[in-house]
């Protein structure tokens, strides 16, 4: 009879351990039935360092279960990106941003001459993101690839001040030189 109840109460604490495991479903990524994100039209424009940021559209990426997503804006100077650089872009919910002072900054890093018009191409690579949201390398799909020509501007003419200086022209100034009599700095500390 003890034997009897010791092997019940054995019996229900298995059962009681095994119910409270849940199974999850093992996915394992196949490129093959992978769909690669949709880049949309690029316009190319006249780049300036008051430009609007230059914006675009995407279809998402589907790796046939879900999964966190990471993605990244590629550029280059010739369609088959044997070059190509990443550029630095706001990429969320169907929607790319590139401020046009990265833009241009990266047309420039290719041998682009300020205004003159430059074509490059563009392409969107999706990666599977891990718990941390980095994107997992060997999971990388990519988009279609689209062209656009923008101008470039000289980003050493920023600093000019209309006196025909160039911002490596200009004479440094002093810490604290030109501040006026209303402009003292103020210390905090304990009194």
């Amino acid at each position: 009879m003890i034997m009897k109840k010791i092997l019940s109460i054995l019996a229900l604490a298995g059962l009681v351990a095994t119910s409270c495991v849940k199974e999850e479903p093992f996915v394992q990524f196949n490129p093959e039935e992978a769909v690669a994100p949709t880049l949309a039209e690029v316009t190319g424009t006249a780049l300036s360092a008051e430009s609007a940021p230059i914006t675009t559209t995407f279809g998402e990426a589907d790796f046939g279960f879900t999964s966190a997503k990471a993605y990244e804006l590629q550029i280059s100077t010739t369609e088959d990106f044997a070059t190509a650089e990443k550029l630095s872009a706001s990429i969320a919910k169907g929607e790319i941003s590139i401020e046009a002072k990265a833009l241009n900054s990266a047309i420039l890093n290719f041998g682009g001459a300020a205004d003159t018009e430059f074509t490059v191409y563009f392409r969107l690579s999706a990666f599977i993101a891990d718990n941390t949201n980095n994107a997992i390398s060997s999971t990388k799909i990519v988009s279609n690839v689209v062209s656009a020509t923008f101008i470039p501007y000289d980003h050493r003419e920023l600093g000019q001040q209309g006196k025909g200086q160039s911002v490596h022209d200009r004479k440094p100034r002093r810490r604290n030189e030109g501040i006026g009599p209303d402009c003292v700095p103020v210390h905090q500390g304990s009194s």
